[in-house]
C-alpha cells in the first residue's frame, strides 16, 4: 500500500512514493540436530533432524523516487 506524489516542471517529471509492505512467509526449518560422535572425532553421525513448519506475516516499509527527463 503506497502513497504516491507526482510533479512536473518543463521536461522533468518527478514522483515519490512510500508505504507499507505486507509479507507472508512459510518455511520448513530444522530444529536441534541430534548427532553422535566418538574419538578421534573425524566423523559425525546424525541420528535425528526434526523439522518444524514456521509461518510469519511481518510488516515492512518501502520508499522510492523517480526523476524522468522527456526528450520531446
Amino acid at each position: 500500500v503506497n502513497l504516491v506524489v507526482f510533479g512536473a516542471s518543463g521536461a522533468l517529471d518527478l514522483s515519490a512514493w512510500a508505504g507499507v509492505s505486507f509479507f507472508k512467509v512459510e518455511a520448513d526449518v530444522l530444529q536441534n540436530v541430534v548427532y553422535s560422535q566418538s574419538y578421534p572425532y573425524d566423523e559425525v553421525t546424525v541420528t535425528s533432524a526434526p523439522q518444524a513448519k514456521v509461518k510469519d506475516s511481518p510488516l515492512g516499509w518501502n520508499a522510492g523516487a523517480s526523476l524522468d527527463w522527456r526528450f520531446a
